[in-house]
């Protein structure tokens, strides 16, 4: 049997290259007869050649999508010799029961998705995608490491278990219409400077003000103030 331009499906195993050349292990059942599932032959990818790339001004560029243990691929042998066998093809949509292709969210079909990323390492999503069944069209989704990121038409929706945003500069926020702030804990404001509340009128209502962990609130309490 000649192996010259020969194709045959494999599965990626999970093995790191050991000569760093960014090569993957693939099982071929077909091949790989007497082997165990989990021994395979060292593939090239020529789905994706460079990791980076350099200009004329060194300057770095490029793009690399990792291949994940357990897809399905298409390895095709361009000489008489395995060294040149190398990936040339992801077979998508292949039933996976085993390991189903869980979302954060509901999808109505494949091509709902016009741009789908997932990192293996600390499952990070970005979707970007046409319509899903719990949410409004024209959805944006980035998922990283417990932290959502949804934009839509509804706006901007942050879900996080602990959220810091921090500014080196001034921050100027402008609101066309009215702002709620609500929180279910303590609210904290400091200032190395003055700080300075502008309003026709400004309410303050409070159960007991005291001084407490260095914050002074000696205002009286339940106190209304008018220009």
């Amino acid at each position: 049997m000649s192996l010259r331009l020969e194709c045959y499906y494999g599965t990626v195993l999970g093995d790191m290259d050991p000569l760093n050349l960014g090569r993957y292990k693939v099982h071929i059942d077909e091949l790989h007869v007497f082997l165990e599932k989990t021994e395979g032959q060292w593939c090239h990818n020529r789905i994706h050649d460079y990791r980076i790339n350099y200009d004329e001004k060194s300057n770095a560029y490029g793009e690399y999508k990792p291949l994940q243990a357990g897809t399905t691929v298409l390895v095709t042998v361009f000489n008489a010799d395995w060294n040149s066998s190398a990936i040339t093809q992801i077979i998508s949509d292949i039933p996976n029961s085993k390991n189903p292709n869980v979302m954060p969210f509901s999808i109505n079909d494949r091509d709902d998705f016009y741009l789908l990323l997932r990192t293996a390492k600390y499952d990070s999503i970005i979707s970007v995608s046409e319509d899903t069944k719990d949410e409004p069209a024209k959805t944006l989704h980035i998922y990283h490491n417990g932290t959502s990121i949804i934009m839509n038409d509804n706006g901007i929706h942050i879900k996080s278990t602990n959220q810091n945003v921090s500014l080196s500069g001034d921050c100027n926020v402008n609101i066309t219409g009215n702002c709620n702030l609500q929180t279910g804990g303590q609210v904290n404001v400091k200032s190395a400077s003055t700080i300075n509340m502008d309003g026709s009128q400004i309410y303050l209502n409070s159960g007991k003000s005291q001084s407490n962990n260095g914050y002074d609130t000696t205002s009286s309490s339940k106190e209304l103030i008018k220009r």
